[in-house]
């Protein structure tokens, strides 16, 4: 009587791994990395993730072909994560990387020059944004009813714009700032527009106490 035996041969191969990590991202600010692999493979699978920026985490073992991971980088800067995936059951192993960008979260300023004052009351703000994807877009709303000022940025760095209040009123301006990957900040300032007080011109302020004292000295006399 002839035995057939059955024989079992694990091939191994290499694993394809797609790694997908967005182009753009924030220091400070998580970001998601997806990662999916596919080839000669049983599992279950294990791996690790290089961050690119000096850090690393295990994939624990897994029956999925795929993984989701959420990271902060802390600085500014140019990385490529690296997924490295190996089946355990057949030995087969493979890696794939992506980039991201990471660059400071956006940041503006806004002052007023001067701060108060008798209408019309002209006032240069200083603007000022840094940080975020270039270029910029802004608003300015003066706070008064007018219509707001507007424009681009191509570079980081401050820039001014000119409004005169005509209206009595302690208003606050508005900056909203908005860089290419669609991040936002507003910053305020507050200008106080008023009438002058009544009074003497300035010489006759001086006189007049000048001849009242001296006319008190002459009663005294």
């Amino acid at each position: 009587m002839q035995v057939i035996k059955t024989v079992t041969i694990l091939a191994t191969g290499v694993l394809t791994v797609n790694v997908s990590i967005p182009e753009k991202g924030y220091a400070g600010v998580p970001v998601t990395l997806s990662a999916s692999w596919d080839g000669i493979a049983v599992g279950p699978f294990v791996g690790t993730i290089t961050w690119g920026d000096g850090t690393s985490e295990n994939i624990p073992r897994q029956s999925s072909k795929s993984i989701s991971r959420s990271h902060t980088y802390a600085t500014s800067g140019s990385y490529t994560a690296k997924v490295s995936i190996s089946d355990e059951y057949t030995g087969s192993s493979g890696s794939g990387t992506d980039s991201i960008t990471i660059k400071v979260v956006l940041s503006a300023l806004l002052s007023a020059s001067p701060t108060s004052g008798d209408i019309p009351l002209a006032v240069s703000f200083l603007c000022s944004a840094a940080g975020g994807y270039l270029n910029y877009s802004w608003t300015l709303d003066p706070g008064d009813g007018s219509a707001p000022y507007s424009g681009t940025r191509t570079a980081e760095g401050p820039w001014t714009q000119a409004h005169t209040y005509t209206k009595l009123g302690t208003f606050t301006a508005k900056l909203t700032v908005t860089d290419a990957l669609g991040a936002t900040i507003v910053t305020r300032a507050t200008a106080r527009a008023g009438l002058a007080a009544p009074g003497l011109p300035e010489a006759a302020a001086i006189i007049i106490p000048l001849v009242a004292g001296l006319a008190l000295l002459r009663v005294k006399r």
